[in-house]
């Protein structure tokens, strides 16, 4: 164990750190999808993840970031960690087409003026958003349980954004208590419902930055700078703690690996081993909290139970490909990754559904992503830096 004085100046220095990091991701060029619509890989962060993680975000959660970041003037963390490859954002066409509507009608009553609100929106939320047609996402790859609980909202605007959460196993943002509950099958109080939306949503603060929601979204963005400087405030108290420091940094830098491949990295360093972990603790507790809080998935066995041969292959394809590190796949890549079904998912069959499915977007000659780029739409402009 650590003495626990020098396990606080740790903590002291994750905090600083982390804030640290918010502000270089704060000043990085958003990446735009490219011309053939893909998107920029997941980079390290799904690297350090083992697999990208997804949020569906409705369009009140996006209309307050949006407005909190014109008012602050700086971007917020759910802008930066998508464009960092932290997040993947994943949302129904019904998003988008709301946005616009909110933001013309809706600027008088923010405070805000249209042309600040509509230029912040397509220059640095429009270009992270994955979009998936409203009717991509039918009944068809639907439970029993789940079909019922979407009947009980088919009078909300918000159902094609539902089964998009519900079949993605997304962490869906909303402070709507319908909606939440036609995804996660469980009530919320409106502390529940605000647990990530708050991190998400702020820009950096003290308070927040001592909230473990805003580690599992911070750390996947580190960098050999940031891990040098790191090194240098822990040999404050402990000079010896420098250079196998740093070290470890490297080479957890440079591995660009998962949870067992860095402890297989670092493995027989003595104290500093213990250091790293100290640090990285509370990100792999928080990162199975985040995993935890997406709706639970029913077991392949059920789905196939339920449904039919290609309907569990599009929900899977859908699950694993929305999930992959490098952000699109090859069918022989998906078709190696997926679990085992009880059906058919050899590269033939996944290529076909790949091909004739609209939530998926060929992004080259036989590579696929979940998800296109808004202006790949009908009648809209692409929007580019």
């Amino acid at each position: 164990m650590l003495d626990p004085d020098f396990s606080l100046h740790v903590d002291d220095a994750i905090k600083h750190f982390l804030k640290e990091m918010h502000a270089d991701n704060a000043t990085r060029p958003i990446r735009y999808p490219y011309e053939s619509g893909a998107f920029p890989d997941g980079g390290y962060g799904a690297l350090l993840h083992g697999e990208g993680l997804i949020v569906v975000p409705d369009t009140n959660i996006l209309l307050q970031d949006l407005a909190q970041s014109c008012r602050a003037q700086r971007r917020l963390t759910l802008v930066n960690a998508a464009n960092v490859g932290a997040l993947r954002l994943f949302c129904a066409e019904h998003v988008v087409d709301e946005m616009y509507e909110h933001i013309a009608e809706d600027a008088p009553r923010l405070g805000i003026p249209y042309e600040e609100l509509l230029a912040r929106w397509e220059d640095e939320y429009r270009p992270l958003l994955r979009v998936i047609p409203n009717d991509a996402i039918t009944e068809s790859l639907l439970t029993g349980a789940e079909r019922w609980r979407v009947h009980h909202m088919l009078a909300s605007k918000d159902v094609p954004s539902i089964k998009l959460a519900v079949t993605l196993g997304a962490l869906y943002l909303t402070e709507d208590q319908g909606a939440r509950w036609a995804v996660y099958d469980e009530r919320a109080t409106a502390e529940e419902l605000l647990r990530w939306v708050g991190p998400l949503q702020d820009g950096g603060s003290a308070e927040v930055l001592g909230n473990a929601a805003f580690i599992v979204i911070l750390v996947p963005t580190i960098t050999l700078k940031r891990f040098v400087e790191l090194a240098r405030v822990l040999s404050a108290e402990a000079p010896w703690l420098f250079w196998p420091g740093l070290a470890m940094g490297v080479g957890f830098a440079v591995a660009k690996t998962t949870k067992d491949g860095i402890l297989q990295t670092i493995s027989g360093v003595g104290t500093a081993f213990k250091i790293f972990m100290e640090c990285m603790r509370p990100y792999y507790e928080t990162l199975d909290r985040f995993r935890a809080a997406a709706p639970a998935k029913p077991s392949w066995t059920q789905l196939s139970n339920e449904l039919g041969p290609r309907e569990v292959l599009r929900r899977a394809s859908l699950w694993r490909l929305a999930r992959h590190p490098a952000g699109d796949a090859s069918a022989v890549e998906l078709s190696q990754r997926l679990p085992d079904l009880g059906v058919g998912h050899g590269p033939n069959l996944v290529r076909g559904i790949l091909r004739t499915n609209t939530c998926f977007h060929q992004t080259s000659r036989g590579r696929w992503q979940v998800g296109r780029p808004d202006w790949l739409a009908a009648n809209k402009p692409e929007v580019r830096s």
